[in-house]
């Protein structure tokens, strides 16, 4: 099977284009690929501040407690400390 002369001043042309839009499409591909992992580097980021934030609201809440058990400790012994036994 040989091609014409008018055959191959088509096909020739037809390839070239061919392999530009293949290459075109595998690179939409690595394109897409690479905007989904950002996306999803820039959705991981988010998710740990969000879970610091928290983590401190609680830091911030556990030095709280502790403030008003020292104080509520202090309270109940007012005079522990002041009293000296010389009897014993």
């Amino acid at each position: 099977m040989s091609l014409k002369l008018l055959e191959l001043q088509i096909a020739l042309p037809r390839t070239h284009d061919f392999g530009k839009i293949t290459e075109q499409l595998n690179q939409s591909g690595q394109i897409v690929q690479h905007q989904l992992a950002e996306q999803q580097k820039k959705q991981i980021h988010k998710e740990s501040k969000q879970v610091n934030k928290k983590a401190d609201s609680s830091k911030v809440s556990l030095q709280l407690d502790e403030r008003s058990n020292q104080e509520t400790q202090q309270a109940h012994h007012p005079t522990k400390g002041k009293i000296i036994d010389i009897s014993g």
